[in-house]
């Protein structure tokens, strides 16, 4: 499957998503394009709702402003497996 994503999504992408797990995944710096095996689609969203986790919240528990950008990812990822 093939995922396009705004300049912003991809940067955040790349710097906060452990995609080390994923066995097929190709990133095109060029025009922000993901591409990665549909068998993996699951694993794909659980990596970036996991960065989610772990960066997106402050101490007591509440979505940061970046958290909200990493939400906004997620949302992207989601609604374009939707399509």
């Amino acid at each position: 499957m093939e995922f396009r994503l705004k300049e912003e999504e991809y940067e955040l992408f790349k710097e906060y998503v452990d995609i080390s797990d994923m066995q097929y995944i190709i990133l095109n710096d060029n025009d922000h394009t993901i591409f990665i095996n549909n068998e993996e689609l699951r694993l794909f969203q659980l990596l970036i709702s996991t960065a989610l986790d772990i960066y997106g919240f402050d101490v007591d528990g509440e979505i940061t402003d970046f958290g909200e950008q990493l939400e906004a990812l997620y949302d992207s990822i989601y609604n374009q497996m939707q399509n």
